[in-house]
């Protein structure tokens, strides 16, 4: 998409790319969701191993799951874990994305290879979202973290270096495996030291902070820039932001016996 965007705001214009992106997002989500999405298997006549169901009934609400509340949730030194390592490896993230295409651009690189690099950032969260996935099920969730928000600083530090060519694309990878695996990580974590009896509330007050961070880390970038000429600045605090997160995500421990019914 940003390269698209990228190819449209060079032949038509910056206003009308945004009118043919955002028709171009109702036009595809909206009848997808509307004729193919269903809340449970039950309300199509099946049994969420696919098998018919002998008699179609409208899903039933689901019994209280094991676990803590939400307000119990929050009592505890794990949410406050979490919801730090949320929202640094948030700003870091998409600070460094938003900001890409200028940050390279202003190193001499072409805009629409700066575009690229924000794919290619994304198409890295891509790849550690489904390289998550797998591994949630061998390793700890707290320690694929440490390495993959390690991976994301690394990334960074590259682009404070500041590399352009194929460093930068490797640098845009990194960033994106951080914010990738973060996506994956975090219900996964919440599942497992909090249980299901209030999973929707606790993750949505987790994901608060996903959505504060990806808002202040690019104003944090804008104003390193504006006040200093640079983005060096917070390219730093960024890096330093993900290793804290790390740091964060290390001292959590083991999951509690609750989270593996």
């Amino acid at each position: 998409m940003p390269s698209l965007a990228q190819v449209l705001i060079s032949s038509v214009g910056w206003r009308s790319a945004y009118v043919f992106l955002a028709l171009l997002s109702m036009g595809v989500t909206l009848p997808v969701v509307g004729l193919f999405l269903t809340e449970t298997p039950q309300m199509r006549g099946l049994w969420p191993d696919g098998e018919a169901q002998a008699i179609a009934t409208v899903a039933k609400k689901p019994e209280q799951g094991p676990g803590l509340s939400s307000r119990e949730a929050r009592h505890t030194a794990t949410f406050w874990v979490l919801v730090s390592a949320a929202f640094l490896v948030s700003a870091s993230f998409v600070g460094c994305l938003i900001h890409l295409v200028p940050l390279l651009t202003d190193r001499g690189v072409s805009a629409q290879s700066a575009a690229l690099a924000t794919s290619v950032g994304a198409g890295g969260a891509l790849l550690a979202r489904a390289g998550t996935g797998y591994l949630l099920d061998r390793f700890l969730a707290s320690h694929l973290a440490v390495y993959f928000f390690c991976a994301s600083a690394l990334g960074i530090v590259l682009l404070w270096s500041g590399v352009v060519g194929g460093l930068a694309f490797v640098a845009a990878v990194l960033v994106g495996l951080g914010q990738g695996a973060e996506f994956d990580i975090l219900p996964y974590a919440i599942s497992r030291y909090f249980g299901l009896r209030a999973f929707g509330e606790i993750y949505g007050s987790i994901f608060a902070a996903v959505t504060l961070g990806g808002a202040i880390g690019p104003l944090v970038m804008g104003m390193s820039f504006d006040f200093t000429g640079s983005y060096s600045l917070a390219l730093l605090s960024f890096v330093g932001a993900s290793f804290m997160a790390a740091g964060l995500m290390l001292g959590i421990g083991p999951y509690r016996e609750y989270g593996s019914q």
